[in-house]
């Protein structure tokens, strides 16, 4: 089908290109450690907390705006509605600037300074690249995406090798500057496409019913970022800023595995949006990303591996991260399956309420762990059961996405294994040859059938 070798297309396309940014990442993740004290790294790390937050500043106009214009082609939407939608959600975005700006006023907290400096490129160029995988133009895309990462680690760069030295500060203006340059571009590429079109009025019904739908689903997506975040808010409330540090890069390869999985999710969406996939097609595909997941844990080892040799001060992480990466699978199902069919089937209030209830869930848990046994390990384990208790909640209202007992098996016998490998074997690159021929076997034995169906190209 032409729609699957475009889904195929895409995917391979993005993940190329995030192949370039995650090897970027992985720079940053073991460099920054690396130049930085443990204060600036903190504070970096309270930075990338902290505009986590700020991602609701559109309040849900440009998540309606992504939704509508799902599956279609940019030539073919009406500038004049397209013009009146862009300037209501830079209104938007302003008002939520000068009320960030009052809490910095009145607080004095460094990170609020930092987020009214970022708040407008940050949350205006992520509304546009929602746009881009919206209209299928992957390709512009991944290159706004290399551009930020790579300037900014070739930016932090020169400024270590100028100075011998880099700040969690420097770190700051250099990640705000390169936002600020990608937002120009855009805005000047934006008025040049509309500046000779009449805009409709931007409080138009059509403007409205979208920011309706946006507005309701944005508190579940908003909701979900909490649920990713909270283990991180809870160690830096509950634990030292020097604790803070060891735990944030024990889970930082998070971000790095999330653009695998945005990878994925991002292409995968706008097909599901056409309706063609059959039931049979979204339980080969789960398959599939219970395969592609457990060999991305397999990339423990080579992360222990240069831990334990270039950044030996953080190796007390590594337990961290040892535990944070078995949630993996439950991660990449609920990101590219549960979320992108509430968003095509715009079902909003169920995502929402279901999103509070796992929220709360996991909130209650990393206090409990927290507060009871006043152990970081325990945070991270907490962490990993809540997302499982989502994977297997989640999943209620999609009939045709069904966890089988053979998942199940498949998920004791593979942690089960990495658990073994990894606390009894102390060469990290024999355990990884181990883990990798074990995850081979165990995905050829329990899905066989989906394998081979993504070789013939049947999916």
């Amino acid at each position: 089908m032409k729609d699957n070798k475009t889904l195929r297309k895409n995917i391979s396309y993005v993940l190329s290109s995030n192949m370039i940014i995650a090897l970027i990442g992985l720079v940053n993740v073991f460099l920054f450690p690396k130049i930085m004290t443990v204060e600036s790294y903190a504070l970096y790390q309270s930075f990338m907390l902290y505009i986590t937050y700020i991602t609701i500043c559109h309040a849900g106009f440009s998540t309606g705006m992504a939704i509508n214009y799902a599956g279609k082609n940019f030539e073919d939407i009406s500038l004049r509605r397209f013009k009146s939608e862009i300037f209501l959600l830079f209104l938007i975005v302003l008002f939520f600037f000068f009320f960030i700006s009052i809490i910095y006023w009145y607080s004095r907290y460094e990170v609020f300074y930092y987020l009214v400096l970022v708040i407008i490129p940050y949350v205006l160029v992520g509304s546009y690249k929602s746009l881009l995988q919206s209209w299928n133009k992957f390709r512009y895309f991944t290159i706004i995406n290399l551009f930020e990462s790579v300037s900014i680690i070739l930016i932090s760069l020169l400024i270590y090798f100028i100075y011998n030295e880099f700040s969690g500060e420097s770190y700051i203006y250099i990640y705000l500057s390169v936002y600020w340059v990608v937002f120009i571009y855009i805005f000047i590429n934006l008025f040049n496409m509309v500046k000779k079109t009449e805009s409709i009025s931007i409080f138009s019904q059509d403007n409205k019913n979208t920011w309706r739908l946006g507005a309701i689903f944005v508190i579940g997506n908003y909701i979900n970022i909490l649920f990713i975040v909270m283990n991180k808010q809870v160690v830096q409330i509950f634990f030292s800023i020097e604790e803070f540090a060891y735990y944030s890069f024990g889970i930082s390869l998070q971000t790095l595995i999330m653009l695998f999985v945005t990878s994925i999710s991002q292409p995968l969406f706008t097909i599901m949006a056409k309706n063609i996939f059959s039931s049979s097609d979204y339980d080969k595909i789960k398959d599939l990303l219970i395969v592609f997941s457990s060999f991305s844990v397999c990339g423990y080892f080579v992360v222990s591996f240069i831990i334990k040799r270039y950044i030996p001060n953080y190796s007390n992480s590594l337990d961290i991260t040892a535990i944070y990466f078995m949630a993996f699978p439950a991660i990449y199902i609920i990101n590219c399956l549960y979320f992108n069919f509430y968003k095509y089937k715009k079902l909003t209030k169920y995502y929402v309420k279901l999103m509070s209830v796992m929220f709360a869930i996991m909130l209650a848990l990393n206090i409990m762990a927290a507060y009871f046994f006043a152990d970081m390990k325990y945070v991270a384990i907490s962490t990993v059961v809540a997302y499982y208790i989502f994977l297997f909640c989640g999943g209620i209202r999609l009939s045709f996405i069904t966890i089988k007992i053979k998942d199940i098996l498949y998920l004791i016998v593979f942690m089960l294994s990495f658990i073994f490998i990894n606390y009894l074997n102390n060469n990290d690159m024999l355990s990884l040859i181990y883990m990798f021929f074990l995850t081979l076997f165990f995905s050829i034995f329990f899905y066989k059938n989906s394998i081979f169906a993504l070789i013939k190209k049947e999916i």
